[in-house]
């Protein structure tokens, strides 16, 4: 969908853009161009019928209090949430919450509170009316049964498909690091190359895929087409288009979403997905996170995060600190990171907040596997300023935000990068749990600062979404996105989406989206295989999904999709290149996959969850598991929580075309929590129980069984 390549701005580096064709080839067979026809005109006509329907209708309130149950005393902080709409509120210093602008209708109301039972409460709101939900919360102790219910559970409101971990899990976990802590989640699979963290190595460079994409095939295999963002701030940094796993931590993240599948609409440069890190705010009051273990090849994971909630606003500053010595005799495999961050908000009115965060962090690698490099340093900065603006069912956001990264290898060599730009939304509620969002987004990224090549470039792209609820039972969201690139051209992005909710049990999904990946100037300008003439890859998703809760004790999700690409980057083989190889776009290809997620709660403290990720990647094997299977098994009897957790993965090769097979796998962890005080923990971990020997590259043996001890406090 990207048209005329000629650069409009920035340093072009002599004939670099000379003859240029249009960076994505169109054509093809005819029902590939009726499918996304189709859609596209169903996404303009719902915009365009979404935006006449916003009519001024007398809304309601929504009011009450939450309090503990077995307390009767005030809950400070509870979110209470109409759930299949942006409104919401948080209780104040009496317990109190107050929902305003609230269309005419009925809803279910959310309301929920670290350390107790979720409650769902029934509510009809009548026009200019005001109706009262008091809540009295069940507390419980943070157990991993409920932990593991809410890893693989599917959010049922929404066409996309989208896993999420929670604060409960990511409290729970031992882990600091961000991406150590997704293993139970379908279609994601996260290879690593030390104990901790994912490293940087050839063929093991931080690589996340989402349903088998998000890797460049051929040659190390970074993470590319998944928009990683950090309080909605696209992080572009470092390496020139894609970021390192192990610069994310979880000391000031309170929550993260996987979004499965393109996600263009909504963040631009994401054809295989977006992975969101929302970052913590404190409630109320003194807000004290810790979390210290240590163990096998002298690896310590430590964090600590302490905030302050007022009237007015909040503070927050956190930080942390892994290292390893590595598993791996003989060979380089240390690694050692650090983060740190500094949160600030300020209410300017009660419709008006700013919200100002500023984060950093550092990691030193060793490449334990085949040699590339034989290591280096990873420095990263990011920082936004944002201003946010509420008025009933109506809101409106602007951000600020620059990234900055550089990457300093052992020989000398530095690639430097920086990124910054501005995103804004306008969020307008109308009917019964009706939204329409429109949207600008602003980049100037930068492709290049050496000797050879320099140059920034800005990217300009407006964008609507209407989500429009026929009734309770039925919602459809389409959305349209129209991306201006000074380097790439044009490119417009359709997606549509349908729920189907017969009962609050019971959930159909259905969706079409269009994503795409832009190469970066690492594949067309200054690497060692680089191609001046790549395309931008290009995906269409379409999917259907289930989701059915069962008496309140077991959630199942299952969702089957097929992926018709084009032009997807990967490394061929060239003797006319002058390292003998070089990027190129690939022809159409196909892919399809079938995931799915169940959780049973068999009593009131035992949990078993499974899960299951089966795809079929025709030729685009390297890498990539074709089948991945986990079981978790979590019990807690009184003050103690213990848990089992399988993985096992077959179909796994080394390189594509279903070469050089790979062994299949079965990898079992075990956990074991004991309460001392409400909120207090003390961790044992065993990982790799019966001692597997396992690759998930070639050159690269995983951990040994390893052992860890170590605490964790949220209070």
């Amino acid at each position: 969908m990207f048209g005329d390549r000629t650069p409009q701005g920035g340093n072009t580096g002599g004939d670099f853009y000379k003859n240029r064709e249009s960076i994505v080839k169109r054509g093809g067979p005819k029902m590939f161009r009726l499918n996304r026809f189709s859609v596209l005109i169903l996404c303009i006509g719902l915009v365009i019928s979404g935006v006449s329907g916003v009519l001024g209708q007398e809304a309601g309130v929504v009011e009450g209090v939450v309090t503990d149950q077995s307390k009767d005393r005030p809950l400070i902080g509870a979110n209470v949430q109409l759930i299949g709409t942006s409104l919401g509120a948080a209780t104040d210093e009496h317990g109190y919450y107050r929902i305003t602008g609230v269309p005419p209708g009925d809803y279910d109301l959310e309301v929920s509170f670290l350390g107790y039972k979720t409650a769902i409460l029934s509510v009809s709101v009548a026009s200019g009316q005001t109706a009262r939900v008091d809540a009295g919360l069940v507390p419980i102790p943070l157990k991993l049964d409920e932990i593991l219910v809410t890893t693989v559970r599917e959010r049922a409101d929404s066409p996309v498909s989208i896993s999420m971990l929670t604060p409960e899990e990511i409290q729970a976990s031992r882990h600091v690091g961000a991406y150590d802590a997704f293993k139970h989640l379908p279609g994601v699979h996260v290879v690593k190359a030390h104990a901790i963290g994912t490293g940087l190595a050839s063929r093991t460079a931080g690589r996340v895929l989402i349903r088998g994409l998000g890797r460049r095939a051929g040659g190390d295999l970074r993470i590319r087409g998944i928009m990683i963002l950090v309080d909605g701030i696209p992080d572009f940094s470092q390496m020139h288009g894609h970021p390192f796993p192990d610069v994310h931590a979880l000391d000031n993240v309170e929550s993260i979403e996987v979004v499965k599948g393109p996600a263009s609409v909504r963040y631009g440069n994401a054809l295989a997905g977006a992975i969101i890190m929302k970052t913590a705010t404190p409630h109320r009051g003194l807000n004290t996170v810790i979390k210290a273990s240590g163990g096998s090849f002298a690896t310590t994971e430590n964090m600590a995060r302490f905030g302050y909630g007022g009237d007015q606003g909040f503070i927050q500053i956190s930080g942390n600190f892994r290292h390893t010595d590595g598993h791996l005799e003989g060979k380089p495999d240390k690694l050692t990171a650090y983060n740190g961050s500094l949160k600030v908000g300020y209410n300017l009115s009660p419709r008006v907040k700013v919200t100002a965060n500023a984060m950093l962090g550092s990691f030193n690698w060793e490449n334990p596997g085949p040699a590339f490099t034989t290591g280096g340093e990873t420095d990263w900065m990011m920082g936004h300023v944002t201003f946010d603006y509420t008025s009933g069912k109506n809101s409106a956001s602007l951000k600020l935000w620059g990234v900055d990264g550089k990457v300093t290898f052992n020989n000398g060599t530095e690639e430097p990068q920086t990124d910054f730009g501005a995103k804004a939304r306008v969020n307008i509620g109308y009917g019964n749990g009706s939204k329409i969002t429109l949207g600008l987004d602003w980049m100037n990224y930068d492709v290049g600062r050496n000797e050879t090549f320099q140059g920034q470039f800005n990217e300009v792209a407006p964008l609507a979404i209407v989500t429009h609820r026929f009734s309770s039972r039925v919602f459809v969201e389409a959305g349209l996105r129209y991306t201006y690139n000074e380097q790439f051209g044009n490119d417009l992005s359709p997606e549509l989406g349908i729920v189907y909710r017969p009962s609050r049990e019971t959930a159909f999904r259905a969706r079409a989206a269009h994503g795409f990946r832009t190469p970066n100037a690492f594949e067309t300008t200054f690497g060692p295989n680089a191609n001046p003439d790549l395309d931008a890859a290009d995906l269409w998703q379409y999917e259907i999904g289930f989701n059915q809760t069962i008496l309140d004790r077991a959630t199942v999700d299952v969702a089957a999709f097929l992926q018709e690409g084009d032009n997807m980057i990967r490394i061929i083989s060239d003797p006319n290149a002058p390292s003998g190889r070089r990027f190129a776009n690939t022809g159409r290809f196909t892919h399809r996959g079938i995931e799915s997620a169940l959780t049973i709660r068999l009593t009131s403290n035992l949990a078993v969850t499974a899960t299951t990720t089966n795809l079929n990647l025709e030729d685009d094997t390297a890498l990539t598991p074709h089948n991945i299977y986990t079981l978790g098994l979590a019990f807690t009897p009184g003050p103690f929580t213990f848990s089992f957790d399988g993985r096992q993965v077959t179909g796994l090769y080394n390189a594509d075309n279903k070469q050089d097979p790979l062994d299949d796998f079965l990898v079992v962890d075990f956990q074991a929590m004991y309460q001392i005080r409400s909120g207090v923990h003390l961790i044992l971990s065993v990982d790799n129980i019966f001692n597997e020997s396992y690759e998930l590259a070639k050159g690269f043996p995983m951990p040994e069984r390893s052992f860890y001890a170590g605490f964790s406090v949220n209070r």
